[in-house]
């Protein structure tokens, strides 16, 4: 009977750590109506993870630790400038000696973009994948890969933007 038990809890764990850890909850925001052709504009990627979870910091302070980066794919209309990632909580777990560099909850990654001189006016997508590796007090999971999308206009060089989303943005530090 503590064979089958076991076989139980076995099967079921199977699945949940195959899964790699929970999934997060992505949302882009722009900070501009429109960027103009030429001009600099800031978006964000906001991500959400389930109570008693945390992800690996953009610098972890363990070689081991695969840490959370977002990529750009190729865009005819922009050019990707900057990507400022949020300053990390230290925080000690039961799987580590020491302190480890994470985000938990929700968290924001910023990056400002160019568009490109001769880009179109008009809305653009701009996508790209957000890499994590999920952890939980006693162990971490395989990274994940999460893509995402961001929807930009672009509008004539000689265009004034209105901002939009200012206390999502206020949040990261731009420099």
């Amino acid at each position: 009977r503590s064979i089958i038990a076991t076989l139980v809890l076995i099967a079921a764990a199977v699945p949940a750590l195959a899964q790699g850890g929970p999934n997060v909850e992505v949302e882009t925001l722009a900070a501009l109506d429109a960027i103009p052709a030429g001009g600099e504009g800031r978006a964000m990627v906001s991500v959400t993870l389930p109570e008693g979870w945390h992800a690996n910091a953009h610098e972890p302070l363990e070689d081991y630790l695969i840490a959370t980066e977002l990529s750009f794919g190729e865009s005819d209309a922009f050019e990707i400038v900057q990507i400022v990632y949020p300053e990390p909580e230290l925080k000690s777990f039961g799987f580590s000696d020491e302190p480890m560099a994470v985000y938990e909850s929700t968290f924001q990654i910023g990056f400002r973009v160019m568009a490109k001189d001769n880009a179109p006016p008009g809305a653009h997508s701009l996508t790209g994948t957000l890499r994590y590796q999920a952890c939980d007090d006693s162990s971490c999971y395989a990274p994940k890969n999460v893509p995402f999308g961001v929807e930009l206009n672009v509008a004539e060089s000689s265009y004034a933007p209105t901002e939009q989303n200012g206390e999502a943005f206020s949040k990261i530090d731009f420099g």
